[in-house]
């Protein structure tokens, strides 16, 4: 992962990167930013999660229940979280679960109450998107697989969207092809964000992450979106102007909006998750329905569960329902999150820390013996500097200069003595030496090139483990990928391993 610009440069201790992400990205900040928070008990938070929790996962694993019990009591909370995906997603939300467990662990080391918490964002529409892994090739493949259920058309949420009897069937061979535990395996008629809830949490056993889905607090997030659509002209233009002195500071603003339109809600109502829309009238549109704004509360008020946050209000909301110190994000989020700055004061809550996730490169034995073979240093694949091909190596290429020269003074040797000669013997001598020379060079590349044969097939291998198709390997593969148990052996691994502090990519050799 390459760190984004406005990352960088708060690293640098840049002003204007520093305020936007709102502080230096410190171990001392993030205590002092802890310290100042004071949070309180959060007891009806805590009891949705512990409702909404798998019973028969909360039931065995202690450091979930002890994280739970810290958040009734009054705890930080240190947040990452990842739309959901195919059989678990891959290893970028490992990283940021384990950037998040470590940040906490860190607070706790130091006597604050902290816990981390990962918000699987299921309100998410985006099946497409959600609907992707790719499998590196067996022993008898070759090329990088791309693994996904069958299409979906409608534009519900994840957590609308359920599993059907041909998904639960083809998860079932990814499974048995990994060697995995049927009970990764999704029932039919789940719901798609409800199985990648269940699978973060058995990713991350005995660590304390609380997993949690939006939908779980509607009714929680009424006065928050009541006073969100109350605000929403000093919302939107505090936002106008922080995405303007970000792009007058050369930083990217992703997150693009219509200042006459946003209403950074959406609608859950019908089939469709769909935009909310601000009119020139002052209603609010979806569809054929308008309301004003007493209206629209109304709404939110009775219907809470048919409304949802934007890429602009879910950070917010996050904000309201928990104590964040610090949000766990990746170079785009970054961007995004540092165009929200100025909003969180105006809703009354506080500025989280924007804290760059983990970024590691995962090598088993296949991998560390492929880069040995092929004498490519670790620190190459750390920066994804691989060959685009074996080339002949200097000893091949001087045999072939040899041969070169040997054919030149042949030639020479010869023109010495074709006034000796008739025309004919002389050319047919030259023709002589000329295709024996030919005869020797094209052998010559042929034995090399067999011999370069297997560097060749084993550096395109190691290209498809930790490069696939030109996609970092945090990108494209997750636990199912590899074959890895999907267990909390890897993430302890990963929680032990990891510095969160060191913002480059990290080696982890299984």
């Amino acid at each position: 992962m390459k760190l984004s610009r406005i990352i960088q440069n708060a690293l640098a201790e840049h002003p204007s990167a520093v305020h936007a992400l709102s502080g230096p990205i410190t171990l001392e900040h993030l205590i002092n930013s802890a310290r100042s928070l004071c949070p309180k008990q959060n007891k009806t938070i805590a009891q949705t999660l512990r409702q909404n929790l798998p019973q028969d996962l909360l039931a065995s694993d202690h450091a979930l229940s002890n994280s739970l019990q810290k958040l009734t009591n009054g705890a930080v909370v240190v947040c990452a979280g990842q739309q959901p995906s195919l059989c678990g997603g891959t290893f970028l939300s490992l990283y940021k679960a384990a950037t998040a467990v470590v940040l906490s662990t860190h607070l706790n080391d130091h006597g604050i109450n902290a816990i981390p918490l990962f918000w699987n964002a299921s309100e998410d529409h985006d099946f497409t998107e959600a609907n992707q892994l790719y499998l590196p090739p067996n022993k008898q493949e070759t090329e990088t697989q791309l693994c996904a259920l069958e299409s979906r058309y409608n534009e519900q949420s994840l957590s609308r969207t359920f599993i059907t009897k041909d998904d639960h069937n083809y998860i079932k061979t990814l499974v048995a092809r990994y060697h995995q535990d049927e009970k990764y395996i999704p029932e039919i008629d789940q719901a798609f964000g409800t199985w990648a809830t269940r699978l973060m949490l058995l990713f991350t056993k005995n660590t304390g992450l609380l997993v949690c889905e939006p939908e779980w607090f509607s009714d929680q997030l009424i006065p928050f979106r009541q006073q969100l659509t109350s605000k929403l002209p000093e919302l939107i233009k505090s936002l106008v102007s922080q995405t303007n002195n970000l792009s007058q500071n050369g930083y990217p603003t992703p997150i693009k909006f219509d200042p006459t339109q946003e209403s950074m809600l959406f609608s859950a109502i019908g089939d469709q998750r769909t935009k909310l829309k601000k009119t020139t009238s002052g209603h609010f549109a979806i569809g054929d329905a308008r309301w004003n704004l007493n209206e629209l509360q109304d709404q939110l008020c009775k219907h809470p569960s048919e409304f949802t946050s934007s890429a602009i209000s879910r950070p917010l909301a996050q904000q309201f329902l928990f104590p964040v110190v610090t949000q766990i994000s990746g170079p785009t989020e970054s961007a995004y999150l540092a165009q929200l700055r100025e909003l969180y004061p105006l809703m009354d809550v506080s500025n989280p820390i924007i804290w760059p996730r983990a970024t590691c490169l995962i090598l088993r034995e296949e991998e560390q013996q492929l880069s040995t073979f092929l004498n490519i240093p670790v620190s190459g694949l750390l920066k994804e500097e691989l060959p685009h091909r074996i080339q002949l190596s200097e000893n091949d290429n001087e045999l072939i200069d040899q041969i070169d020269k040997s054919l030149r003074a042949s030639l020479t040797a010869l023109d010495k003595h074709k006034h000796k000669d008739s025309r004919t013997e002389f050319i047919r001598f030259r023709t002589d030496v000329y295709s024996q020379w030919r005869d020797v060079r094209k052998r010559t590349i042929k034995i090399q090139k067999q011999e370069l044969k297997p560097k060749s097939k084993s550096l395109h291998r190691l290209k498809q483990l930790v490069q696939p198709r030109g996609i970092s390997q945090e990108r494209a593969f997750g636990p199912f990928s590899f074959g890895l148990p999907v267990n909390a052996d890897l993430f302890h691994l990963l929680c032990e391993r990891i510095d969160p502090f060191q913002f480059q990519r990290q080696l982890i050799q299984l």
